[in-house]
């Protein structure tokens, strides 16, 4: 008889099960950082999650290299978990939107 193996949940898979009721209209900024000493690299598989994330979410988008725009809070604490997950420093910031007016 064939033993089937049954593919390992990624990272992400399980983060997402864990926030499933996770709740919070609004945007969020997801900031982070990992410090990395000489020749030191962020893993790939952060990276290969973080892709898996944005794919199953929806209303993420990268503003710089290591700062995201979530939509709704469960994007913004999925991506910081998954940043901590790997050692990385992160740091969420809810968007308050104001009309700027001029003098």
């Amino acid at each position: 008889m064939r033993q089937v193996s049954v593919p390992r949940k990624s990272i992400a898979d399980k983060l997402l099960l864990e926030l499933e009721c996770a709740g919070g209209n609004g945007d969020y900024l997801v900031v982070y950082d990992f410090s990395v000493g000489r020749g030191g690299r962020i893993p790939l598989r952060f990276y290969r999650n973080l892709r898996i994330l944005i794919e199953r979410l929806g209303g993420v988008d990268f503003v710089q290299k290591s700062v995201l725009l979530c939509k709704g809070k469960k994007a913004a604490l999925a991506v910081a978990k998954l940043v901590e997950h790997y050692g990385g420093n992160v740091r969420i910031f809810q968007v308050v939107e104001r009309d700027v007016e001029s003098c």
